[in-house]
């Protein structure tokens, strides 16, 4: 570090008879003077006096020259003051120069002083960071250890975790093939059963309609069979209602046996008797085994349906051969049955083969089993008749009876 506080020591000569430091004593050069020949003694150079190493201040003996010459003759006109002034001169000299330099040593002492306090203090500092470091560091150390100690244990832990979902991913893959072996058995078993359970269903579809085609052909004859319904037309308050008829023409025996069947079965035994027309829609007008006075629907007549076990057909039968096209009759529901609907517009695509998507079967059909060959005028007036805000005849429409006009070799039921 550089000494902000040093100073020059100032020095002192004097060309013309001045006085210099040489080897510890003084000199007068070129001029005269006092001189320290390094022997303890002072002495003139130039002709004048000197102290040898043998003399303390004494005067020289030697054989004059030419300045001694020169300084005898200025002495002598000098005087003897001259010669008494050199010396204190001298030592006012020395004095000067010896206090210049105690001076500037003590200057530069002081400063070293107070660098020295600068440097203590800065050492002090140092000593306090470096402990403070040495804090820091022991406090780093114990953490490092620690935090060494804790990722060890995570590490352990996670190496144990990771070992454990080995362990169930392997489990779970077994699982899964133990559960996919499962699962391709029970299909396998299910399919087998399903397969066996439609050929069932064949078998029993294929007994029913054989069986169902013997008894129309006994119980009713060849066909085609022919029903008429006779209905109560309302014509305003006050009046007695009208009779219009409906004539249905059945389809072929060997078309659709199981449905002309069931329902020729229905109409023989008067099932159809009192119920009513009770459903106005766009596309169809549909009876029911209801009674209706024009304010409440009553399903009593359900129960005599379900009491012959003629409520409902065992399946969707339905053949291409007669669809659901304008002025045909359908049987309604899933199972199908006891209500039928009279077509007011082609349902071929709506009530045939996959057009009734809400059903679990939605392949399945409504069977189609009849057409209407009379009565169409009635059928057009009926669904001229209003609904309100539902699709339920404002006015009953009441089936007044349903008979089989085709000849039969059946014991007559005598009318109601």
């Amino acid at each position: 570090m550089s000494n902000i506080y040093q100073r020059k020591t100032p020095s002192y000569t004097q060309p013309q008879g001045g006085y210099s430091q040489n080897y510890g004593g003084y000199s007068g050069n070129s001029g005269g003077g006092y001189s320290n020949n390094g022997d303890g003694g002072y002495g003139y150079e130039s002709g004048g006096y000197s102290a040898s190493a043998s003399s303390d201040y004494g005067v020289s003996s030697s054989t004059p020259t030419p300045a001694n010459n020169l300084y005898n003759s200025k002495k002598k006109s000098s005087g003897s003051s001259s010669s008494a002034l050199i010396p204190w001169m001298a030592c006012v000299a020395i004095t000067i120069i010896l206090s210049m330099t105690t001076w500037n040593y003590s200057s530069r002492a002081s400063a070293l002083q107070i660098e020295l306090q600068h440097l203590e203090y800065e050492h002090r500092v140092a000593v306090e960071h470096e402990d403070l470091l040495a804090k820091k560091s022991e406090e780093y150390s114990r953490e490092k250890t620690k935090l060494s100690r804790r990722v060890a244990e995570l590490e352990k832990t996670n190496k144990d975790l990771m070992g454990r979902v080995q362990k169930k991913d392997n489990e779970k893959k077994e699982m899964s093939k133990h559960v996919l072996t499962a699962v391709d058995s029970m299909k396998e078993h299910t399919q087998s059963r399903e397969d066996a359970l439609f050929e069932r269903l064949e078998l029993l579809t294929e007994r029913v309609v054989r069986e169902n085609l013997r008894e129309l052909n006994e119980r009713f004859g060849k066909g085609p069979h022919k029903v008429e319904f006779q209905v109560e037309l309302p014509e305003g308050e006050g009046r007695s209602p009208s009779i219009g008829s409906i004539l249905l023409e059945l389809a072929p025996n060997d078309l659709m046996p199981h449905t002309v069947h069931l329902f020729l079965e229905q109409v023989y035994h008067k099932l159809w008797d009192g119920c009513h027309f009770l459903i106005n829609q766009a596309h169809i007008v549909q009876a029911g085994p209801h009674r209706y006075d024009g304010t409440v629907v009553s399903s009593e007549q359900l129960e005599h349906f379900e009491e012959a076990k003629l409520d409902i057909v065992y399946f969707q039968e339905y053949s291409d051969a007669f669809p659901h096209e304008k002025y045909t009759v359908g049987i309604s529901g899933r199972p199908g049955g006891p209500d039928f609907y009279i077509n007011l517009v082609n349902n071929t695509i709506n009530h045939g083969p996959g057009g009734q998507s809400h059903h679990d079967l939605h392949e399945e059909a409504d069977p189609c089993f009849a057409k209407v060959v009379d009565g169409f005028s009635v059928i057009d007036k009926m669904r001229a008749y209003p609904t309100g805000s539902t699709t339920i005849f404002e006015s009953p429409i009441r089936i007044k009876q349903a008979r089989i006009v085709t000849p039969i070799n059946l014991p007559r039921i005598e009318d109601a």
